[in-house]
């Protein structure tokens, strides 16, 4: 069960946790740094490995597209969340909210509140981790990888839009090190970053320990009515044993703790009403909050790995990879007057959460064989779930007289008050067989088929006996999934290939939050769909060009999709009764193209180029539950005998990702005696989108140019870099919403999401 769907405040919903197996990281292979070659006027670019499949291979070498984000690529743009791998990642679209955040793919979004699994799983050290405990703090990074396209058969989990992979760093068993790294900048932020590897006994046993503080400003907004700002702090260490006791049995095992504590409030957009004292005229790139409390969230997930690799006769393999996922999330959300509607009235709501899930797979595979190689496996997880909501006032809409201007009523702080306090349990279960088979026909034909049967059980429950609530909400499944793919090598170096792969989500029933809502809008229908992608990738001219590119289809039966605050008109007269969340189902279909490629150019340059454009839509004729405004931005009901507005959604976006986007990198380098200068550009760009449900849904383009220039020993001993983020300082809108309602009283602010802002800084690098 996923602990991070309970975060939803409207519709507290079910995501379930399942899992995937654990094939050996590799140690961090550069994309775009590299030794010096014999022509001292180029730079070489190393061959780039994954694990993408299971198996570490040349990227050159796997059937589906897939970027990878390695060590040194995170350093030197000074990637310091997760959320921030989205720009050396066209086509990944990271919404890093702390109640909810939600990755998408190839425009396949995700609504945590929707009570269905996530259209993108992360894994960290191949353990499946919800977003919110894999959007934190990067340190000490292996390697990311960021699959693309269904997955049903090489991940625990089956998933449409696809899967990323965090890797941390493993000890070397051989060579003692030690690294720290210190970041600041000019809007509050101090990052620091230090690992140390100690071989106990050479070749055999050694530790590795890292850690990192992070403090940041956390969006940088003012809150002008308590006169405080947001802020965020990141605790957190890991500790990893690296054990061969024989050549042919390698274990390791990591643990890590982290503690964050972020105080943050949402910003808005215009103007104060009822007279109240608050500015008007609020613009987005003021960056200013209105309410009359801020949010806080404490958060400790812990995880544990353990991955034992025994290496058999005859060229075969057993792994075993075991995980524990742990997490407890502490909140405080003054997420009923935002926008200080009812003025100075403060009443958060409190959540805690905490789970606990234990993951297990078992797998025996072939090594290299010449003609045929297979993998056979099990897996099996389970999980428990429980947390709380408590709030003083769940119902809060009563009229009174103003008390800044006497001719005109205002709401205000109720003269009663109704407590919620519900509690939630929940518990789940995943069971999986798989098998891959890989026949090679010969040197450039290869058939790769994969299938992988799964059995889904989970359910949660929410009680609050004061108010009567007595509901609960589950999913239930036992699919079928699978994969093919067929390569042919054109020459040394260049791939192309046609796979293949149908994933599934399962169907189930949402949580019921009113008891006058009609039975049917709890229930949706399990979700399968069929991909196909064609590409081709390769390495040049003495690997000094790599490319990729790649087209794909892929197509929905029962697309699962979400709803959120959708006015509801229980009485069918006309007037707004609440505000509820949905889950539906519809089809829909996905397509579009990914193009990259890293060329080493004279004269020390490197450049990168990537691009994606996916264009995700509802297919002609599906009706949806929607929010329906007229000119005044007020609810209008357009279906008879439902109880909700439902519109034609057909050809509209699946989410709010945008359908294009672009990102290049560039550096350039120079050698001297004893050291190295170098500069480094990033350059991103994301398109305009649509968000629905609020009365202005068009959300405008934008880019962002990151630079950097440094200094570094010719050993790499020790660097300094000077850089500045958005230098341009371009700030866009990236997510909005509707104006605050709290009966008939409508806010003239409305809550608004900006790009981060400009951001200069120092980072200081010493390792030896």
């Amino acid at each position: 069960m996923r602990a991070a769907a309970l975060l939803a405040v409207a519709c507290v919903s079910p995501v379930y946790l399942s899992a995937q197996s654990t094939p050996e990281a590799p140690e961090a292979p550069a994309t775009t740094n590299a030794s010096d070659t014999e022509d001292e006027n180029i730079v070489t670019l190393p061959v780039v490995m994954v694990t993408a499949d299971k198996i570490s291979r040349p990227l050159q070498e796997v059937p589906m597209a897939v970027v990878a984000v390695d060590a040194k690529t995170v350093e030197n743009f000074n990637l310091l969340d997760v959320s921030d791998i989205e720009v050396v990642s066209p086509g990944l679209d990271m919404k890093p909210d702390p109640r909810s955040p939600v990755p998408s793919l190839r425009g396949i979004a995700f609504n945590p509140d929707s009570g269905t699994t996530a259209s993108v799983d992360m894994y960290w050290n191949e353990v499946p981790v919800s977003a919110n405990t894999a959007f934190r703090s990067m340190y000490d990074v292996g390697q990311i990888e960021v699959l693309r396209g269904p997955q049903g058969t090489l991940r625990g989990r089956s998933s449409p839009g696809g899967a990323i992979t965090y890797a941390a760093r493993r000890p070397d068993l051989e060579k003692f090190g030690f690294n720290i790294e210190q970041s600041l900048s000019d809007i509050d932020l101090v990052n620091t970053q230090a690992a140390i590897n100690i071989p106990i006994v050479s070749g055999k046993l050694a530790v590795r320990l890292a850690g990192v503080y992070d403090a940041n400003a956390a969006g940088d907004i003012h809150n002008i009515y308590l006169d405080e700002d947001t802020r965020s702090h990141t605790r957190s260490y890991r500790g990893t044993i690296g054990w061969k006791p024989t050549d042919d049995i390698e274990v390791n095992l990591t643990h890590q703790w982290l503690e964050q504590e972020l105080v943050r409030a949402n910003s808005v957009e215009g103007d104060a009403t009822y007279g109240a004292p608050l500015p008007s005229g609020v613009r987005p790139s003021d960056r200013l909050a209105v309410a009359p409390g801020m949010d806080t969230y404490e958060d400790n997930p812990i995880l544990t790995s353990l991955t034992v690799d025994w290496d058999l006769p005859k060229d075969h393999r057993l792994s075993l990879i075991a995980g524990r996922h742990a997490t407890s999330n502490d909140i405080s959300g003054e997420f009923y007057n935002q926008m200080n509607l009812i003025y100075g009235y403060s009443s958060p709501q409190l959540l805690y959460i905490e789970s606990e899930t234990y993951s297990y797979e078992l797998r025996f595979s072939s090594v290299e064989h010449e003609k045929w190689d297979y993998v056979f496996g099990l897996y099996y997880e389970d999980s428990e779930t429980s947390g709380s909501v408590q709030q003083v006032a769940a119902r809060l809409w009563f009229d009174g007289p103003n008390p800044f201007v006497s001719s005109s009523p205002v709401p205000r702080a109720p003269d009663m008050e109704i407590p919620l306090n519900l509690t939630m349990d929940g518990s789940g279960s995943y069971k999986g067989v798989f098998t891959t088979q890989t026949f090679k026909f010969d040197d450039a034909w290869r058939l790769e088929l994969g299938a992988r049967y799964q059995k889904i059980e989970s359910s949660l429950a929410q009680s609050d006996p004061a108010l009567g609530i007595d509901s609960a909400s589950s999913l239930e499944g036992d699919p079928f999934t699978g994969s093919a793919s067929l390569s042919y090598k054109l020459r040394p170096g260049v791939n192309t290939y046609l796979t293949y792969g149908r994933s599934y989500r399962p169907g189930g029933t949402a949580f019921r939050t009113s008891a006058q809502l009609d039975e049917k809008y709890l229930h949706f229908s399990e979700e399968t769909s069929n991909g196909f992608e064609l590409g081709v990738k390769g390495a040049v001219n003495d690997n000094r060009l790599q490319f990729n590119a790649a087209l794909f289809m892929q197509k929905f039966s029962g697309y699962i999709s979400h709803s959120g605050f959708i006015p509801v008109d229980y009485q069918a007269d006309g007037f707004q009764d609440d505000v509820v969340g949905i889950t539906f189902n519809g089809d829909a279909e996905s397509k579009g193209i990914e193009l990259g490629a890293t060329a080493s150019l004279p004269g020390r340059v490197v450049l990168g180029v990537n691009t994606a454009y996916a264009k995700a839509t509802w297919a002609d004729g599906t009706m949806a539950p929607s929010g329906v405004f007229d000119a005044n931005g007020n609810p209008v009901f357009n279906t008879p005998g439902e109880q909700v507005s439902y519109t034609d959604i057909g050809g509209v976006t699946l989410g709010d990702a945008p359908k294009f986007t672009f990102s290049s990198t560039i550096e350039w380098t120079r050698p001297m005696r004893t050291m190295e200068w170098f500069t480094r550009g990033l350059f991103y760009y994301k398109g305009e989108r649509e968000i629905r449900n609020v009365p202005d849904p068009e959300l405008p383009g934008y880019s962002t140019v990151d630079l950097f220039v440094g200094l570094r020993s010719s050993d790499r001993r020790w660097e300094v870099t000077l850089w500045a983020k958005n230098a341009l300082d371009e700030q866009v809108e990236t997510n909005r919403g509707s104006s605050n309602v709290i009966g008939t009283w409508v806010s003239g602010y409305r809550m608004v999401t900006l790009n981060p802002p400009r951001e200069l800084g120092v980072t200081a690098k010493f390792s030896f």
